[in-house]
């Protein structure tokens, strides 16, 4: 099977040059950058699952990012098929990588959520 080759200018910022731009950014400039994300590679993010919920056919992750004790989510992993979702625990650390279709502005505020497709997820032991 091919190995797929991922180009510097198809991957995505960090988790937080993404989401920590509230206090820098216009509105206008919030929504021009979050649009910008649209289906950019993300590689090798790390977080503790929040919640994992049916969804359709599939399941989705919903990942907590700033470790705040699971008052929260940031990131929600779409098309998770049913042998891994039945693998996955509460708040367990994980790292994934994934295409992201959509960073959603809500609440003036970037990352709520950021959506993501065709993802990998690993768990951390």
């Amino acid at each position: 099977m091919p190995v797929a080759i991922v180009t510097p200018e198809e991957i995505a910022h960090s988790f937080a040059e993404i989401c920590d731009t509230n206090d820098t950014l216009s509105k206008l400039q919030q929504a021009g950058f979050a649009a910008s994300m649209a289906d950019k590679k993300i590689i090798g993010w790390a977080g503790n699952i929040y919640a994992i919920e049916h969804d359709g056919e599939l399941y989705k992750v919903l990942v907590d990012m700033r470790a705040d004790a699971g008052t929260s989510w940031q990131v929600k992993i779409r098309n998770v098929d049913h042998d891994l979702a039945i693998t996955l625990n509460m708040d367990q650390m994980i790292t994934f990588d994934g295409t992201i279709k959509q960073v959603v502005i809500g609440a003036d505020t970037v990352c709520n959520p950021i959506i993501l497709v065709d993802a990998t997820i690993t768990t951390v032991h």
